[in-house]
């Protein structure tokens, strides 16, 4: 659907959407007109099955009353029945009369010679139905026992001085196929004639095949359902048909005429056929007049491509006009476009010749800043070195020096006391100063300490790191959790120094400022960084601003800290709030610590 399409698509599409309702209405009203055919001829045919049923009923009609009439002839005890026989053949010349006793034995039959012997009548219950009700019966098909043909018989009652005496009954089969025959229907229609079990009993093609053959049960059951009606079916040829049925009312035999579904549906195929070519040939029409018309549309506008090309490649670009109006805004567009572009390519040449030189002179200051942030790296570096050196010779001198002087002057102290132990008064004065001078040299020796813990350099990073906060817990009086995961790894010096002063600036800020109870410190190795977790339940202060309850001392402190990182390439998150306590995120790459 996003593929490009040409003008002439555009234009066979929008004609052949004009046309298509057009074709469509025409299509619906055809299909309608087909189908009003359609229905009258299905019409014609139920009228022409009533009509049958009708002629039906009224030969049986008429056959009933000749048949009383020729009963008459016998109604009295003197009848000659050999008289009567001759009589019967006679009024119904072609057709069958059998009169029989009310016990169903034959008395005369019109196709045997009279007195010669006859069997029973096999229509049984024809012949009971006419005793039992004493009202003319029309019976289902049988086979007659005497010619051995099919025979469906009307029987009516023969009375005397109201006493039935015989049965008197006609086989009306032989005139069905007249009826039949006046219906004069086109070839290919179907009419048959089917009594109450749904035997063929008459048909107008094929007859001597199919008369006695049970029909199939699909017609069966539609006959049985309603007393007239339409459905489709197929033949016993296999045609496909469309069925009407009426009942004959004396009988209740049925009436059907089928007609084949070709030749229903031959008016809408027809008129289908018809719409199919004339849609067709419109369309055909259509498309080659909006294939010229799309091309008459084409043409000026393939000529703007080269115009559009010459714009793009910021060559002179002629104005070229034709007969299509929307051409020739495009043409003049692209022509002024191609005006302000040559005009817009010089003055962005001029522009691009200053920013070369703008951006030689940003290229120098940058790397003249570059080289200045390298040596401020470097001076931050070596001052942090001398710091470190400085501390350890500070350390060195007040563990060697002043702690040695400390020592003598308490042992001198000891030897003073020993010469004036006559005297309270001076032994309580030298005990004083003897106390204070051990305090004084536990003060030295945490000083030097603190400046450069010897087990930083003795031991490595973590037995210093847990003795530093031993030592604090018990100064402070803060419980402090500590787990340190560093296995065998060894960090550089830097590394090591960073993280060890910036855990002391850490828990000093927990001290100062705090106020907790608790602090916990993780110290681990993972991958290719080192990391360091300071967390307490303190009072924490405010996270967006960065600024604790003293802001300033504290504020030097994280800046401090984030200095010293930076060093390493390191970098510090924090992450508190009022009452909720503070957590320190340390982080050093080793790779670019190294």
């Amino acid at each position: 659907m996003n593929r490009p399409r040409s003008v002439r698509t555009y234009v066979i599409g929008l004609i052949a959407v004009l046309l298509l309702p057009s074709i469509a209405f025409s299509g619906f009203l055809v299909i309608r007109s087909a189908e009003h055919e359609q229905t009258l001829m299905r019409n014609t045919v139920r009228d022409r099955t009533r009509a049958t049923a009708t002629a039906i009923d009224n030969e049986i009609n008429a056959w009933r009353s000749r048949l009383f009439i020729v009963a008459g002839g016998i109604s009295q005890e003197s009848a000659d029945l050999s008289a009567f026989q001759a009589r019967a053949a006679e009024s119904f010349p072609g057709m069958t009369v059998v009169l029989s006793h009310p016990n169903g034995r034959e008395v005369l039959n019109t196709e045997v010679p009279f007195g010669e012997s006859l069997p029973d009548n096999t229509d049984v219950e024809a012949v009971q139905t006419v005793v039992l009700t004493e009202r003319p019966y029309v019976a289902d098909l049988i086979t007659d026992p005497v010619t051995h043909r099919p025979a469906a018989t009307l029987s009516i009652p023969v009375m005397r001085r109201d006493d039935l005496v015989y049965v008197l009954s006609l086989n009306l089969l032989p005139v069905l196929p007249g009826i039949l025959a006046e219906l004069d229907l086109p070839p290919g229609w179907i009419a048959a004639v089917i009594d109450r079990t749904g035997t063929t009993i008459a048909r107008n093609h094929d007859a001597d095949r199919y008369i006695g053959q049970p029909g199939r049960p699909q017609f069966v059951t539609e006959v049985r359902r309603s007393r007239d009606g339409w459905f489709p079916g197929v033949s016993r040829e296999g045609v496909p048909l469309y069925n009407a049925f009426d009942h004959i009312q004396l009988g209740q035999w049925a009436i059907l005429i089928g007609i084949p579904r070709d030749i229903l549906f031959s008016p809408i195929h027809q008129s289908t056929s018809g719409l199919i070519l004339e849609g067709c040939v419109s369309l055909a029409l259509a498309i080659l007049l909006a294939s010229g018309i799309g091309r008459r549309i084409a043409a000026p506008l393939t000529r703007l491509v080269p115009v559009a090309e010459a714009v793009g490649n910021g060559k002179p670009a002629a104005l070229d006009l034709s007969r299509l109006t929307e051409a020739n805004a495009i043409a003049q567009s692209l022509f002024d476009a191609s005006q302000r572009l040559r005009q817009s390519a010089a003055e962005r040449e001029s522009a691009l010749t200053a920013l070369r030189q703008s951006e030689q002179k940003y290229r120098a200051t940058a790397e003249v800043l570059a080289g200045v942030n390298q040596e401020r790296a470097a001076l931050l570096l070596r001052t942090i070195a001398a710091q470190e050196d400085e501390r350890s010779r500070i350390a060195r001198e007040l563990h060697d020096g002043l702690a040695q002087y400390l020592t003598a002057l308490r042992l001198e102290i000891d030897s003073l006391a020993q010469s004036c132990a006559g005297s309270d008064h001076q032994v309580r004065t030298l005990d004083g100063l003897k106390s204070l001078t051990g305090e004084l040299g536990r003060a030295v020796n945490r000083m030097a300490w603190e400046l450069r813990p010897v087990p930083l350099d003795e031991l490595g990073l973590a037995p210093a790191v847990v003795h530093y906060l031993e030592e604090w817990a018990e100064r402070s009086g803060v419980d402090v959790d500590i787990e340190v995961r560093l296995g065998d790894r060894h960090l550089p010096a830097a590394v090591e120094a960073t993280l060890f002063r910036v855990l002391q600036e850490a828990t000093t800020n927990v001290a100062k400022h705090a106020a907790a109870s608790r602090v916990g410190v993780i110290m681990e190795a993972m991958g290719e960084d080192v990391r360091l977790i300071v967390e307490d339940d303190g009072a924490g202060f405010t996270s967006a601003s960065s600024r604790p309850a003293e802001p300033a001392k504290a504020h030097l402190g994280l800046v401090g800290m984030r200095e010293r990182l930076a060093l390493v390439g390191g970098c510090l998150e924090v992450e508190s709030a009022p009452g909720a306590g503070t957590t320190l995120f340390v982080r050093i790459p080793l790779q670019i610590a190294e």
